[in-house]
């Protein structure tokens, strides 16, 4: 019988092979891939999909390896068959499906075989491959740093400006807080309401970044820069204001570190405590229940400016409290007290109750100062706080001069207006404020007078100045920004905040921008045109500087080095075997079973049919049955052979076999 080849086993055997060819050429390109992947964000939806094809790799990869392996070394060994070749060579091909096949192959030779060893490395790239296209990419933080420009409420001069020019002047703003926009006292008693653990942390209830007064810190704790660390546990009174520091464009993602400078006022411990007889109003004849707050030294043009003495210490206070480039006073100016003194501020509030002894009015004075302050800001995904703050190394004005020389008498008058009251039993929020910084600032009406009435004259001097300076700090705060501390501040342009500066050089920046004669003082109103007035507020600069982590994809280079090693191995094998074995004419008649039916006399098969491979010769035997046996049972000594069942005879322990 001539030689024949099946056409559509041959083109399915064909269309097998290039299928799992394809496959690998798959998993090779997942290596490439992981490579491609490097710095590629996790939040990627071709990240997703690796992820995905790196789990299912390891069930695929090794079913596939032994496929193409199983089939290519057949391929191989048929080739080297028709070409002749020794056994031990022959004998690794066609009987290694495992890596332990191929261990145990050449212990069953009895020697050593090169190409058995080299299937022990072969098969051994099974599992390997498989695990490498597990371990392809892995997760990790990319770190990059970038700065970021940011705008945060100035306090300063420029500060000072804004609030007079913009917000008093264009509301005509007269004594008694007349004039000033309903929301800003709505904003006073907001801060007053925040819970009592807003108050202790370092942000507001908005997110604004509240800023630790330097002037309570141990200065003997500063290192060589003069920084202080602040630590993580805080006081209601840790912090000069109830209000934080506006930020602008401040970044969410990543940490962002940066200074900011401000300027608050401080008062020192009472210097004055007293309770006398109550206040009666004169029209009603009501008593006085309520928190009044002054600045009886103070000269501005609200109060105490009528005479021209006055007039010249109003301005010389002024020109100090602006500073450079303003002529400043010389050593004999700052020599007279009236000039260069610290101003007291003057607490009144009225108690009602039954009988004399709770009934009248609390006195307190205070002295006040100036502070500077820098600090040091760091933010970890949107979550700020003040680390550490220092004394300015900028802003050297003078600490007696403040903003109640100027314009801050105003915001006394606003919070006098807010807890004015006539024969009320329940003291102002204010009032409840200083007695207990760490309960909310309110009181049921029901509640007796005792209990609900607060004698400031007799609170702990030094506290009280602490929650008194943070009161005021706020005040003055919501006349600088009004609109600013609620949150959806515009930052598409920032130059409407005004030109970049710091709270120290802000006036000469803006004197310099818009050619201002610092000499004719009274025109100071004309730098708020270096900001647009319908800003939140003028707005100082800083830089951050901001390190972010994305989560990024990163190949593990050596387990992509070994899956580019396994599937090329992989493939040159493959398209090896596919080649050598188009290239045989034999039949494959190396199969362990269909091998002892060719030319077997044990079975009644008609003719040999050598030209009919394994496979075919298994189709037309399928309904024969067979035993391994005894073929000769009659004769003396057996003969072990497959043959037809019926005339095989069982194998026997005692039984001499050829």
């Amino acid at each position: 019988m001539a030689l024949r080849e099946s056409i559509i086993f041959n083109v399915l055997n064909g269309v097998l092979d290039t299928l799992l060819i394809l496959v690998t050429l798959a998993f090779l390109g997942l290596a490439i891939m992981a490579m491609r992947l490097e710095d590629t964000s996790t939040e990627t939806s071709l990240g997703s999909r690796f992820e995905e094809a790196m789990k299912l790799a390891p069930t695929i990869y090794p079913l596939l390896f032994a496929a193409i392996i199983g089939r290519a070394l057949k391929g191989i060994g048929r080739f080297r068959a028709e070409r002749g070749s020794q056994i031990s060579t022959l004998w690794p091909l066609f009987n290694n499906k495992t890596m332990f096949d191929a261990v145990i192959s050449q212990w069953q030779l009895g020697q050593v075989s090169v190409v058995a060893s080299g299937l022990v490395i072969l098969w051994a790239l099974s599992p390997l491959g498989g695990q490498a296209a597990l371990r392809l990419v892995y997760r990790t933080n990319l770190t990059s740093i970038a700065t970021q420009d940011l705008r945060y409420l100035d306090t300063g001069t420029l500060g000072n400006v804004y609030a007079f020019q913009a917000v008093m002047a264009e509301n005509d703003v007269e004594k008694d807080a007349a004039g000033i926009p309903s929301t800003m006292p709505t904003l006073y008693e907001a801060a007053l309401m925040q819970a009592a653990t807003i108050k202790r942390g370092p942000v507001d209830n908005w997110g604004n970044i509240k800023i630790p007064r330097v002037d309570q810190l141990n200065s003997s704790m500063a290192d060589p820069d003069g920084w202080i660390d602040i630590g993580n546990e805080t006081s209601v009174e840790s912090y000069y204001s109830l209000l934080g520091l506006p930020i602008v464009n401040l970044p969410t993602e990543g940490v962002a570190e940066f200074t900011v400078e401000s300027v608050y006022v401080a008062l020192a411990a009472a210097s004055h405590r007293s309770f006398g007889p109550p206040r009666i109003n004169n029209v009603t004849n009501r008593l006085f229940a309520g928190l009044e707050i002054t600045c009886p030294d103070c000269i501005n043009r609200f109060q105490n400016s009528r005479t021209s003495e006055n007039n010249t210490i109003m301005q010389t206070r002024q020109r100090m409290l602006w500073g450079p480039p303003y002529p400043q006073p010389d050593a004999a100016e700052l020599a007279d007290v009236a000039n260069s003194g610290a101003r007291s501020i003057r607490f009144d509030s009225g108690t009602t109750g039954e009988g004399s002894s709770l009934t009248g009015m609390s006195t307190v004075m205070c002295t006040v100062t100036q502070h500077f302050v820098e600090a040091d800001i760091r933010c970890v995904f949107g979550s700020c706080r003040a680390e550490r703050v220092r004394v300015s190394t900028t802003d050297h004005r003078h600490p007696n001069i403040t903003t109640f020389d100027w314009w801050g008498t105003s915001a006394l008058d606003m919070i006098s207006v807010l807890s004015s009251s006539y024969s009320s039993t329940v003291s102002s929020s204010s009032d409840l404020f200083m007695n207990d910084s760490n309960s909310s600032p309110t009181k049921p009406a029901f509640q007796t007078p005792l209990k609900s009435m607060v004698n400031i004259s007799l609170a702990d001097p030094q506290i009280f100045a602490d929650r008194a300076t943070m009161l005021l700090n706020t005040a003055l705060q919501i006349f600088m920004a009004p609109s600013g501390f609620t949150g959806d501040l515009p930052k598409s342009d920032m130059s409407v905040y005004g030109l970049p500066h710091i709270p120290a050089d802000g006036v000469i920046v803006g004197s310099e921008a818009i050619n201002h004669d610092s000499s004719v003082p009274n025109d100071i109103g004309m730098l708020v045109q270096t900001s647009n007035k319908m800003a939140p507020f003028v707005a100082a600069n800083t830089t951050a500087k901001v390190t972010t982590f994305n989560e990024v994809y990163k190949p593990d280079r050596a387990w992509v080095a070994v899956l580019i090693l396994s599937s090329t191995v992989l493939l040159i094998t493959g398209v090896s075997g596919m080649f050598l074995g188009s290239r045989t004419r034999a039949p494959d008649v190396f199969d362990p079973l269909m091998g002892l039916t060719y030319n077997n006399p044990h079975l009644n098969v008609p003719g040999h049919a050598s030209t009919l491979s394994g496979s075919e010769r298994a189709r037309l035997l399928s309904g024969v049955t067979v035993r391994l046996g005894d073929v000769r049972p009659c004769d003396g000594v057996g003969k072990i052979s497959l043959g037809q069942k019926a005339d095989v005879q069982q194998l026997s322990k005692g039984r001499l076999y050829e």
